[in-house]
């Protein structure tokens, strides 16, 4: 991360989470600046990237690897391709559909990974509050897993705001919830562990399917030369962001090898 503080996608978060023993220094956390997002669009810099597509299916018939595309600016389905090498960097429930046609090995190593839910909030109030920790992480029989002052993190402005992520048992119990339920919900969690908080003047919830990976595969990456096909992820590792950083980067050494 400290190759990214020069241009300003990332720099250093200190923060109290209230438990910390006095006499140590704060927590240390690097963060993307001015949001997490930052840090993907500055590796994106200079690349063609196309969003808002659905794949629904990928294809080789021995020319390359083909892409069929689901897009709702269009009326009807699009064909990207042909592509020397194909990397699915996707959760393992999403991978598995896609790969179960055209490499059943590598779909039987994601249909064996398992991914946990978690529903977050966000809430936005009209003052900051005293608090006595910044962020703060709970047991996993607890409604809320983590809480953070997103204001408090470096390069944020704007109202104070506050993030929250349910537990997997509790995003688990409660899947099914509308994103206003799940909000309301989790800011009455929310004000259990910080009751110094007022009532949020915007609030907000968003449910990940797939965050937390519960049973990762048995290695860092998957690369089969032959097909020129290659998966990646957290799934691959754990449950942590710097899982699927670290293994997008063993794939890319391993393709770098192969096509030398």
């Amino acid at each position: 991360m400290e190759d990214f503080a020069p241009t300003g996608a990332a720099a250093l978060w200190e923060f109290d989470d209230g438990m910390t023993d006095p006499a140590r220094t704060q927590l240390q956390r690097w963060v993307g600046t001015p949001g997490m997002s930052a840090l993907a669009r500055h590796m994106a810099g200079g690349l063609a990237i196309k969003t808002s597509v659905l794949v629904t299916r990928v294809r080789n018939k021995g020319d390359g690897w083909r892409l069929d595309m689901d897009s709702p600016d269009q009326d009807q389905s699009a064909s990207e391709g042909p592509f020397d090498a194909l990397v699915l960097a996707l959760p393992a429930e999403q991978a598995a559909p896609l790969l179960a046609p055209v490499a059943a090995a590598l779909a039987v190593e994601a249909t064996a990974a398992r991914t946990a839910p978690c529903w977050a909030g966000l809430f936005a109030f009209d003052r900051r509050f005293n608090t006595p920790f910044e962020a703060r992480r709970f047991g996993a029989d607890e409604a809320l897993a983590w809480v953070v002052r997103e204001t408090g993190k470096p390069g944020r402005t704007g109202s104070e705001a506050w993030v929250v992520h349910a537990s997997s048992a509790w995003s688990r119990a409660n899947l099914d919830l509308t994103p206003q339920q799940a909000a309301d919900a989790l800011f009455s969690a929310f004000r259990v562990v910080v009751p110094e908080a007022p009532q949020p003047i915007w609030l907000q919830a968003h449910r990940w399917r797939y965050a937390f990976v519960e049973t990762p595969a048995s290695s860092p990456f998957a690369w089969d030369d032959d097909l020129r096909l290659g998966l990646c992820g957290d799934w691959r590792i754990g449950a942590r962001v710097e899982a699927a950083w670290r293994s997008g980067d063993r794939l890319g050494a391993a393709m770098r090898s192969a096509f030398g």
